[in-house]
């Protein structure tokens, strides 16, 4: 979406602008997540194309490279991994594009940083 697209954009540049120093940022875009704004997506789905609640997640869930809904608690997980302090001088973007999840990397050298 524009505003997934938009944040990582944002994340990119401040990355880039804060190249070398002590600060690092990420971004977490993990597409549909099992929270009460995917029920109410799931809700509205149905009652606009007239299927079932469970039609409008199956479509949702077929859409999605990982087929399911993600559980928040991977969410926190992977939020924690990226705070973790042996990460170093690491700058990271994980972004989402057409249902695939990529991690890039750019490792930053202590000499550089």
């Amino acid at each position: 979406t524009a505003s997934t697209h938009g944040l990582i954009g944002l994340i990119r540049g401040l990355s880039e602008d804060y190249r070398g120093g002590p600060i690092t940022f990420n971004a977490l875009c993990p597409g549909y997540v099992d929270t009460p704004i995917v029920e109410r997506n799931i809700t509205a789905i149905s009652e606009r194309a007239g299927m079932s609640a469970d039609e409008a997640l199956q479509s949702m869930v077929r859409a999605d490279r990982h087929k399911r809904l993600i559980d928040p608690a991977e969410i926190a997980a992977a939020a924690l991994w990226l705070c973790a302090p042996r990460l170093g001088k690491h700058q990271w973007t994980m972004y989402r594009n057409r249902g695939r999840t990529d991690l890039k990397s750019r490792a930053l050298s202590r000499e550089t940083a």
